[in-house]
């Protein structure tokens, strides 16, 4: 006859039920976290194209408007409500300049470093709504632009960072590059910017307008297009790579109130580079009594390599710092050559965050010219 053990059927029991309900435990918990997965996905795909949302609101005034749109975010008309979700998007476009040389007379500045192969092109008309429910510009009249009598637009090249002259827009530069100390160190030497033998023009430069009767105008100059040495003040031209080596901890200047002597093309006509900016009227033929001057645009572009032949050197670009000088110390912010569009949006517990930066694509119907005798 057999003999039970008191209560291990109690035992078997609860060891059995124990068992079940720890697989019960695994299962809902592997359930919560499922539906936790599937709920962050649904939460992550609506704040992406509630994100791109504003990204897309932002791409769509800058095209309809053009160069040189600045919205803030400070009116509600840059929110973009998703009541569905119950989410909000801001979006924002910056497309001028938001930094002042507050060092000197608080002029709207640039700071940036002019890159191998890159054609750096700065507009000088622009849309100047505030608000993205403004109607964009209908007549020329309305569009933003400097007062080029009075307004003077100055362009300086550098060695090296160090050399620019501190503002709130250098700070900007250096946050944004983070260079090392020593990265432009070899533009203070024997640098031959990728020919060892002959001495070439390193920089090439224009000033580009719409004449009322006569169409596209492009200024540039006639001074140093041989090379044959930089003059400094009116007599500026050309940029040549050993005008970088001689200019130690100065700079290479191009001032709109110069009289700095170049040709109007088409045509071939000569001007002077005041003359141009100011459009003065019966001053030379390239404008008649009657006509208006509008849509300029600057053009910059490096024509050279940045690397040294002998040392293997290389330099990441050249420095240079970009001015429009306004008497009464109220700047006059003008378009940048890229613009960025932000858009943020906040759901629950999730928010994010786009930026993108843009180049911008500026053109006044007109090839750029580059003519050498």
């Amino acid at each position: 006859m057999k003999t039970k053990e008191a209560g291990i059927s109690i035992f078997i029991s609860m060891g059995t039920s124990l068992l079940v309900l720890s697989l019960a435990f695994a299962t809902l918990t592997s359930i919560a976290r499922s539906i936790d997965q599937a709920s962050n996905i649904q939460r992550s795909t609506q704040l992406f194209f509630a994100s791109e949302s504003g990204a897309e609101a932002a791409f769509f005034h800058h095209n309809s408007r053009g160069p040189g749109t600045n919205f803030t975010g400070a009116n509600t008309t840059q929110i973009i409500a998703h009541p569905s979700v119950n989410a909000n998007t801001n979006w924002t476009i910056q497309g001028r300049t938001s930094q002042v040389d507050n060092a000197i007379n608080n002029d709207a500045t640039i700071v940036d470093i002019l890159k191998e192969g890159q054609t750096y092109k700065i507009p000088f008309q622009w849309d100047p709504a505030t608000n993205p429910g403004e109607l964009p510009p209908v007549n020329l009249a309305d569009y933003g632009e400097p007062n080029r009598i009075n307004d003077l637009l100055e362009i300086r090249f550098f060695q090296t960072p160090a050399d620019i002259p501190s503002s709130a827009a250098k700070d900007d530069f250096e946050a944004r590059y983070g260079f090392q100390a020593d990265a432009f160190d070899p533009l203070q030497g024997s640098f031959d910017f990728g020919d060892s033998v002959d001495e070439d023009i390193l920089i090439d430069w224009s000033i580009t307008r719409k004449n009322s009767v006569q169409g596209v105008q492009t200024f540039i100059p006639v001074n140093n297009q041989d090379c044959s040495g930089y003059i400094s003040g009116a007599g500026a031209g050309y940029i040549c790579e050993d005008d970088i080596e001689v200019i130690a901890t100065g700079d290479l200047r191009v001032t709109t109130s110069d009289p700095l002597p170049g040709k109007v093309l088409p045509g071939s006509k000569d001007t002077s580079l005041d003359y141009f900016w100011d459009c003065l009227a019966g001053a030379d033929e390239t404008v008649r009594l009657g006509e208006t001057c509008s849509d300029y645009q600057l053009t910059i572009r490096p024509l050279l390599k940045f690397n040294d032949t002998v040392s293997g050197a290389k330099v990441p670009g050249i420095p240079f710092q970009l001015k429009l000088q306004v008497p009464g110390g109220i700047p006059t912010h003008f378009p940048l050559n890229t613009y960025t569009v932000v858009s943020d949006v906040a759901l629950e517990d999730f928010s994010q965050r786009i930026e993108i930066e843009i180049p911008e694509r500026t053109s006044i119907g007109a090839f750029d010219y580059v003519i050498f005798d």
